[in-house]
């Protein structure tokens, strides 16, 4: 789609390498793909523990639980659709990131702890 051209046009325009952490898995499998930087969670069938990471990540946004950055604490850079970026702005926990990028299907933030 435009948007996730987008995305990608914008990462690969980045000079440092990230670690990013997404849910849309088709997203997750085109960055390392097309782009310098890595995904925890890509195409279900091509990564390990698939069920758990998308638990993290699922926990992560709903709830602000921040396992998935303990287990994976190299994570730098979240990519999130308009829907749970609304559900991430009802929490204190999100406020403080840097928000990188957006367009209309996609968000991408700086991960702060």
């Amino acid at each position: 789609s435009i948007a996730e051209h987008s995305v990608l046009k914008f990462l690969s325009r980045q000079q440092k390498q990230f670690i990013i952490i997404t849910t849309d898995t088709w997203l997750g499998y085109l960055i390392p793909a097309f782009t310098k930087h890595k995904t925890v969670i890509g195409h279900g069938n091509n990564t390990p523990d698939v069920d758990l990471k998308n638990k993290l990540m699922r926990d992560f946004i709903s709830k602000a639980d921040t396992a998935i950055l303990k287990e994976y604490p190299n994570i730098n850079l979240m990519i999130c659709s308009s829907v749970e970026h609304d559900l991430m702005l009802r929490r204190d926990f999100f406020k403080n990131w840097e928000k990188l990028f957006e367009n209309a299907d996609f968000y991408i933030y700086a991960i702060k702890e």
